[in-house]
């Protein structure tokens, strides 16, 4: 069974409400830990600096709720780990080690990254060379700040690098640093054909880190669902994960256009799904209270 504190609430899917209305939805729903997207509107990063990060913090505090985690958006931005070009690249560094400073921040100890995109018509050999030498060179960086760099694995509809076990394993590899470790999110793992045990095989305790959410064993798609809504194992997921003596954070990371108009809705059928199942009952425990 999971803990409650290993459920990490995402403000990603609250991009089009404010932040205090993230944060009550979380209290609300019984949420305690946090996974911050540091992207607009809620934050501001760029290659100058970060801003408002003490008052997001101060934010986040009265509502009794803890940042684990943060990630560095790239994907929807012209800063990315996968630019061949060194110039661009050394920009990204710029921003990307302005993100890992604003997750130290904010008090979290796991910084999620990704290996970005390269042109499609170059081969991985060549592809994984140019996120290699940034995520090196922002090690350095997590290092001073504390922080642990996790990996993310993404679909091949995102990337043709880090889109498999093994690229994402030997773009590890080349990345050469201590600060950087793996994470699995379950869209991308079983978009690649493959399972958590396998994950689990490959890295041992250096995957640290997940982003945990529902989806489709044979439809290719890149939706992120409330638990219910897509037909993952999830409690053989949940054995998988106890096998291998996996007590790090679950990040629901929700992202489907649908969920947009009401994210409380959606946040209260995934927080459901989940007490239904595979979360440890506490003495006293409600459910969700948000109206």
């Amino acid at each position: 069974m999971l803990k409650r504190e290993q459920i990490a609430g995402m403000n990603q899917m609250y991009r089009f409400y404010s932040f205090e209305y993230f944060l009550s939805c979380m209290e609300a729903t019984g949420i305690r830990s946090l996974e911050l997207w540091l992207g607009s509107p809620h934050f501001w990063i760029d290659t100058m600096g970060y801003f408002q990060c003490l008052e997001k913090k101060k934010q986040i505090c009265g509502h009794r709720l803890k940042v684990v985690s943060a990630c560095v958006p790239s994907m929807a931005y012209q800063y990315q780990y996968g630019h061949r070009n060194k110039e661009y690249r050394d920009k990204s560094f710029l921003f990307f080690s302005n993100g890992i400073k604003a997750a130290a921040a904010m008090g979290a100890r796991i910084a999620v990254v990704n290996s970005g995109c390269c042109e499609l018509d170059i081969p991985f050999e060549e592809a994984v060379k140019g996120p290699a030498e940034l995520l090196h060179r922002l090690g350095r960086v997590a290092g001073q700040e504390g922080v642990t760099m996790a990996i993310e694995s993404l679909t091949a509809d995102e990337t043709n690098i880090a889109d498999s076990l093994a690229h994402t394993r030997e773009l590890i590899r080349q990345a050469d640093t201590p600060n950087l470790k793996a994470m699995a999110d379950t869209v991308a793992v079983y978009a690649a054909g493959e399972t958590l045990e396998e994950w689990f095989q490959a890295f041992g305790k250096d995957l640290i880190h997940m982003h945990f959410i529902d989806g489709f064993m044979k439809k290719r798609t890149y939706d992120h669902l409330v638990w219910g809504d897509g037909d993952f194992p999830l409690a053989e997921m949940v054995q998988c994960m106890e096998k291998y003596g996996y007590a790090g954070y679950l990040t629901q990371e929700l992202e489907y256009e649908a969920y947009y108009g009401d994210p409380a809705e959606a946040e209260r059928k995934n927080w459901k799904a989940l007490s239904d199942t595979v979360l440890c009952k506490e003495s006293g425990d409600t459910r969700s209270r948000t109206g």
